[in-house]
């Protein structure tokens, strides 16, 4: 099992509905990308991140690590957020 954590930081300038939006579509990956078995997405406290999602995938294929940075479902809203973050093959992370 692959845990896989997305941590986000909002605007101060961003309108409650388009950070309404942003939730909702961290929400509906999960929902919707077949691989996820099951994830929790809701405000990250105690750190400098606003919100944050985590999904459980089983294996690397159901990662698709394979898949081109920004290839959908993955892409996200960068006006809400102010950075994307894309996974590399070797599990880091780094702002696009």
């Amino acid at each position: 099992m692959i845990y896989l954590s997305a941590r986000i930081t909002i605007k101060p300038e961003v309108a409650p509905e388009k950070l309404e939006e942003a939730v909702e579509s961290m929400r509906n990956q999960g929902r919707v990308i077949p691989s996820v078995k099951s994830f929790i997405v809701g405000r990250d406290f105690g750190g400098e991140y606003s919100f944050a999602a985590i999904y459980a995938i089983e294996d690397l294929e159901g990662l698709g690590v394979s898949d081109p940075p920004g290839s959908p479902p993955h892409g996200h809203d960068r006006a809400a957020t102010g950075r994307q973050v894309r996974v590399l093959r070797r599990g880091r992370r780094r702002p696009v």
